[in-house]
């Protein structure tokens, strides 16, 4: 009888022990579980945080609501003053309607600044969900590349292959999209369509001015004086540019944007600062006369024609002369984001 209760006792030690494993285990696969699903909900809260601060980002830059009220208006004072200063904030408050249930960030914090001869605009925002916050942040480049190479006269020969059948396109992108009903009080606008020959020309009193020609008329059909310091002349159609100097200057000095289709006659001294796109035409430069341009020439091909000598033209990449005047040219400010990473 004693041999049986022992067996008994150790029976039920052996049984006890059994229990407690199996409930240590079960313990522990409960734990387990509830750790993984923590962890996976976690990730995925994380992700989903994420992806709504990255969906912010987009949104500022891709829907129009916000890039023309907000981001290309301070793309362009940046550009224009190189500061914000008064007329905008460096934050951008978001919509209700464009924030998931439950996430209270609405800002976004923007910055300029200049990295690799580039110009970028930050954005740093947050999103969260169900309690998990992820900080983003961003870097954009907010100029077509073309204009940020240094290169002061472009032209299709300049580029390989592959870039020059991308340089075409944005020149033909520019002959559709190009205006002037977007200009600022700075600036003066005058468009031409139907002329033959178009004049600019400084009087003794160095008033410059702008005469227009048609049907081989000897006298203007339009004159008007320049009333602003910069101006944006664009010629639609094969009409010739004549610029010369009747006044007491050695030479004439115009400021702003060129856009033509035609040719370009230079019979006396010109200094240029800012943008000249020639279309389809060339450049011709009297023997007693020389061009200096600070800024940038983009050509379909090299524009220079019946040079004497190549000591008549110099050509210099001004940045500022570039950035004030590109602001009005089609493509641009052309927002492209090159880093994406959370902080």
């Amino acid at each position: 009888m004693k041999g049986l209760n022992n067996k008994k006792g150790f029976i039920s030690i052996m049984a006890l022990l059994i229990m407690g494993i199996i409930l240590i285990s079960s313990s522990f696969l409960v734990y387990t579980s509830k750790m993984e699903y923590l962890i996976i909900n976690s990730n995925k809260n994380n992700l989903q945080s994420y992806y709504l601060s990255e969906g912010k980002i987009y949104k500022l830059l891709y829907q129009n609501e916000y890039y023309y009220n907000e981001i290309l208006p301070r793309i362009k004072t940046y550009l224009k003053y190189g500061y914000l200063g008064e007329y905008y904030s460096n934050r951008i408050r978001m919509d209700e309607k464009d924030l998931i249930k439950g996430d209270t960030h609405k800002t976004v914090y923007t910055s300029f600044l200049e990295e690799d001869n580039r110009k970028i605009m930050t954005f740093k925002t947050n999103s969260i969900v169900n309690g998990s916050t992820k900080e983003i942040f961003a870097k954009v480049n907010i100029i077509k590349d073309f204009y940020e190479l240094g290169i002061p006269l472009l032209y299709s020969n300049v580029f390989n292959k592959e870039r020059r059948q991308e340089y075409i396109e944005y020149i033909n992108y520019i002959q559709k999209e190009i205006g002037i009903n977007q200009l600022d009080n700075d600036i003066m606008g005058i468009e031409s369509l139907d002329y033959d020959n178009i004049i600019i020309s400084e009087d003794l009193s160095g008033r410059k001015y702008f005469e227009f020609y048609r049907n081989l008329i000897e006298y203007p059909v339009k004159h008007e004086y320049l009333n602003k310091d910069k101006f944006f002349l664009l010629i639609k159609g094969p009409t010739n540019l004549l610029i010369e100097s009747k006044g007491n200057n050695d030479k004439l000095i115009l400021n702003g944007v060129i856009y033509t289709e035609g040719n370009i006659e230079i019979n006396s001294n010109l200094d240029f600062r800012g943008i000249l796109i020639l279309n389809q035409g060339n450049i011709y430069i009297s023997s007693d006369s020389k061009f200096k341009l600070e800024g940038i020439i983009l050509s379909r091909a090299y524009p220079f024609k019946n040079l004497d000598h190549e000591e008549v033209i110099e050509i210099n990449y001004n940045d500022n002369h570039i950035k004030i005047n590109g602001i009005y040219l089609p493509g641009y400010i052309e927002p492209k984001i090159k880093v994406l990473r959370c902080k």
